[in-house]
């Protein structure tokens, strides 16, 4: 459930971003927080793969006892 929390914080940045652009905010202002909006995306996909490969490996070692 954490990983949809805060793949929700990068799409509401996402959001933020089309709204600014309405406002003609600077562009540099409009391309900062859509790299920390990427960021954010690609940190939360990797670490919900690591998390179910993680998952996996115990589930896997549990049903061989």
């Amino acid at each position: 459930m954490i990983f949809v929390i805060i793949a929700g914080a990068s799409v509401s940045l996402s959001l933020l971003v089309h709204y600014l652009e309405s406002l003609n905010v600077s562009a540099f202002s409009i391309t900062v927080i859509t790299a920390v909006e990427y960021v954010i995306l690609i940190f939360d996909a990797t670490l919900f793969v690591v998390d179910l490969f993680i998952t996996g490996i115990k589930a896997v070692k549990e049903m061989l006892k």
